[in-house]
């Protein structure tokens, strides 16, 4: 029978006539509701007095932390303002308010965002620490609001008094930028973005330092718009500083440049064969680097190949040039079948071709092999002439046949170290000395680290040098953020989730003996992976579906060994990592309030790899074996 009504409340009225309800009212939107905890839910506060422990720095690169930073975390996105500030400000917090921040980040809401705004200064100059962990959790936001975009341009524009907090926040607003535009073909109508850029590319015309254009090149790089292209184009090519020239050409990275490839492959050609006048060798080999990755002709190829045989006066990119080819050849088939035409002309294929004299290396392993996916590491180092390294980068890619996700490029710079020893090239002897790192997570570059500058920089490094492990850089970083409701065609939502973290810890020591003339430094790469999800149905009736689990801890160690008594400098590089354990466990379940019996059924499983020490190349090997014959 037919139900003549004004609206569904009275409609339900008359069909039930004061009966219990079997339907109940909802709204046809799916997304989740903010609100604050009332009842039947466990506030945030008290969710603190259980993961407190597990969120301090030592727990951090340990899967505790992992876990509990995702339960923190579920808990703010459903707590407003009043509820996260209570956490941020609460006693039990005092000493992992930096792990809170990560977390608050992460959250992603307006409220979050208003509460660390009322915790966070950023006009003390001496006081960085919570801002700065502001900004990196920032810059690896899954889905940042339109309020952090203008929060963040209003801090880049009021240029803090702390210079290293300034650069923070530029490659934080250009990390950003990128991720808020990555689901938009063209983001630039939004007021915000075209104000960032306007602002960027103004204020880089107007630099005359060189700090003052690498932080707004470095800015642009992290956000990978192709506004951009011109300006860095115009840096690589025409800055006078080889530091600038090189940032603006690893600002390339993350441009999608398929439309703009002849343009940029030109500008990359004429740097790297310098027709119009010299580069450093490290941008030379920089722009080769761009070059092979986008694809070049055979004609192209072969050019570049005869440099490496007749241009013998950088010998050390030469070499360079040989081992990266031939590396990169054993994994892109394309790129193998182009060099195979040009080696098959003898003019090119013979031993003034590969009989190179330097030490540069360039070499590619797989630190893991599986069916869907294989992670991969790079090594690659750049020498002097004299031998001594002037840039050694460690890079860490997972790929598959559709796509390649860089996980982390870990670099150290050195130049005028001959000077330092004692055997600097002609012309090389006022460089000044200077050593640094860089470092790139999840393709954002971060804000670099310099260890020393001139002779007494160097004095003040070696005494300070830690002998124990020091922290540099620690936090948890959400990589995988997955929500999505599905509606079925019988009314029942289903609601799938998925959320990962990695905790990290990069630390570090180095001992070194001028008396001796040598050093010994370990860089450590610790991490925890921790991925929780689950694909079940949204009713208050039926309770239904599938929660999974896994979770793996790890590190690897970097070990460095130098003896400069006398030249050449020898060094011996070693990468090893331990045993690594991990934890997958998936659980089925079923209940409602109409049944007694509830269904449950769980599964767990663990594995192990067992410790392994990779191979660098053939010339570190022999370097290891002659400063240490019995390891």
């Amino acid at each position: 029978a037919a139900i003549s009504a004004n609206n569904i409340k009275e409609a339900l009225d008359l069909i039930y006539k004061g009966e219990a309800k079997k339907y109940r009212e909802m709204l046809l939107p799916s997304g989740p509701e903010v609100q604050e905890c009332t009842e039947n839910c466990e506030k945030p506060v008290s969710i603190l007095q259980n993961v407190k422990e597990d969120l301090t720095s030592e727990k951090l690169s340990k899967i505790v932390s992992g876990k509990a930073y995702l339960k923190l975390l579920r808990a703010f996105r459903n707590s407003g303002k009043a509820s996260i500030e209570e956490v941020l400000t609460h006693k039990d917090s005092y000493n992992i308010v930096k792990q809170l921040i990560d977390v608050a980040a992460a959250t992603q809401t307006p409220a979050a965002h208003e509460a660390l705004m009322q915790l966070i200064t950023f006009t003390d100059e001496s006081a960085i620490d919570y801002p700065e962990r502001f900004i990196f959790a920032s810059a690896y936001t899954t889905h940042p609001g339109e309020y952090l975009l203008k929060g963040m341009l209003e801090l880049m524009k009021k240029k803090v008094p702390n210079e290293s907090l300034r650069e923070s926040i530029a490659l934080g607003m250009g990390a950003v930028v990128n991720s808020f535009c990555k689901p938009y073909g063209n983001c630039l109508e939004y007021s915000t973005i075209a104000e960032y850029v306007n602002y960027v590319e103004t204020e880089l015309k107007s630099c005359e330092e060189e700090e003052c254009k690498l932080l707004y090149v470095r800015s642009m790089g992290n956000a990978g718009l192709a506004k951009f292209l011109p300006s860095l184009l115009n840096q690589a090519l025409n800055s006078k500083s080889s530091t600038v020239s090189l940032t603006a050409i690893q600002g390339l990275r993350r441009m999608k440049i398929s439309g703009f490839k002849d343009q940029v492959n030109q500008v990359l050609k004429s740097i790297f064969h310098q027709n119009k006048r010299n580069y450093d060798s490290s941008v030379r080999i920089a722009a080769l680097e761009i070059l092979l990755q986008n694809g070049i002709s055979t004609g192209g190829l072969r050019n570049i190949v005869l440099s490496a045989m007749y241009d013998q006066t950088e010998f050390e990119v030469s070499t360079y040039l040989i081992k990266r080819m031939k590396d990169l050849s054993e994994s892109d088939p394309k790129f193998r079948s182009s060099l195979a035409v040009v080696l098959s002309d003898p003019m090119v294929n013979n031993y003034n071709l590969f009989a190179q004299k330097g030490k540069s290396s360039a070499f590619t392993g797989y630190l893991a092999e599986t069916s869907s996916a294989n992670c991969t590491y790079g090594l690659y180092q750049e020498n002097t002439k004299s031998g001594v390294m002037k840039k050694s980068a460690m890079v860490v890619n997972v790929l598959n046949k559709q796509a390649t996700q860089p996980l982390l490029t870990f670099g150290i710079y050195a130049d005028g170290i001959e000077a330092l020893v004692g055997d600097a090239a002609e012309g090389e002897e006022s460089t000044e000395a200077t050593a640094g790192l860089s470092l790139t997570m999840m393709d954002v570059l971060l804000r670099p680290v310099e260890f020393f500058r001139g002779m007494s920089g160097l004095m003040t490094a070696v005494w300070n040098a830690p002998s124990e492990p020091v922290s540099a850089l620690q936090g948890n970083l959400l990589l995988q953020d997955y929500s999505h409701k599905i509606h079925l065609s019988n009314g029942l939502i289903v609601d799938a989730s998925v959320l990962g973290v990695a905790s990290i810890d990069l630390s570090g020591k180095i001992s070194i003996s001028l008396w001796y003339k040598n050093s010994h430094s370990v860089i450590t790469n610790s991490g925890a992976l921790v991925v929780e999800g689950s694909l079940q149905i949204d009713s208050e009736e039926l309770k239904s579906g599938i929660r999974f689990s896994t979770e793996s801890e790890a590190f690897i160690d970097f070990q460095t060994d130098v003896d400069f008594a006398e030249m050449p400098v020898k060094m011996c590089l070693q990468m090893k990592r331990p045993p690594i354990s991990s934890r997958n466990s998936v659980e089925k379940f079923e209940k409602s309030r109409y049944f007694k019996k509830r269904l449950t059924i769980r599964k767990k499983r663990s594995s192990s790899t067992p410790p392994v020490s990779y191979f660098i190349n053939e010339k570190n090997s022999f370097m290891c074996t002659a400063m240490d014959p019995d390891q």
